[in-house]
C-alpha cells in the first residue's frame, strides 16, 4: 500500500470517528433574540434561559437511542436550574433531521413530564419529514398541534 491510500484510509476513519463522537456528544444551545432582533445562539448551561420564563432549546443532532437520554437530561437539567420558572419550552427542531424509535419514546416521555408540571412544550422549525417520524411513531399523541410553529421567531 502506497502513502496517499493510507493516507487517504487514515483520513476516512478521522472523519468516521469524528462524525460518531459529534453524534454522541452533540451542541446545545440556547437560542435567544439581541437587541437588534437577531436571533442569538448560546451554550446551553445550566441557570441560563432564553427569556424569563421561556427555554428555546436547539440540539444540534439527529436524536437516536445513544444521544436519547442525554437530550432529554439536558432539558430536564436547564429547567431544573433556570432563574426562573420554565412556563415554556419550544425545541428548534431545525437541526434535527431525524429520530428514531428510542428517541420519540424519550420525546414522548419529555413532553408527559412537561404537561404534568404544566408547562407548555412546542415545537419550531420541524423538516416535514422529522413530523412524519414523529407522526408515525406516534411521539405527539398527547401533544397540542396548536404549539408547532414554522419557525423560532414565531415561536
Amino acid at each position: 500500500m502506497n502513502n496517499d491510500t493510507k493516507n487517504l484510509f487514515l483520513a476516512i476513519a478521522l472523519s468516521v470517528i469524528e462524525l460518531v463522537r459529534r453524534a454522541y456528544t452533540p451542541t446545545d444551545f440556547l437560542v435567544g433574540v439581541n437587541k437588534g432582533g437577531e436571533p442569538t445562539y448560546t451554550p446551553a448551561e445550566p441557570g441560563s434561559e432564553s427569556l424569563p420564563g421561556l427555554l428555546v432549546f436547539r440540539f444540534d443532532s439527529r436524536l437516536f437511542y445513544a444521544n436519547a437520554s442525554l437530550f432529554v437530561d439536558r432539558i430536564q437539567q436547564l429547567i431544573a436550574a433556570a432563574p426562573s420558572r420554565v412556563r415554556w419550552l419550544i425545541l428548534d427542531c431545525s437541526s434535527i433531521v431525524d429520530a428514531d424509535y428510542t428517541a420519540s419514546l424519550n420525546l414522548a416521555g419529555l413532553i408527559e413530564a412537561l404537561h404534568a408540571e404544566k408547562r407548555i412544550f412546542a415545537l419550531a422549525d420541524v423538516d416535514p419529514e422529522l413530523m412524519q417520524v414523529l407522526t408515525k411513531l406516534e411521539t405527539l399523541e398527547h401533544f397540542d398541534n396548536a404549539h408547532i410553529y414554522p419557525t423560532v421567531q414565531e415561536a
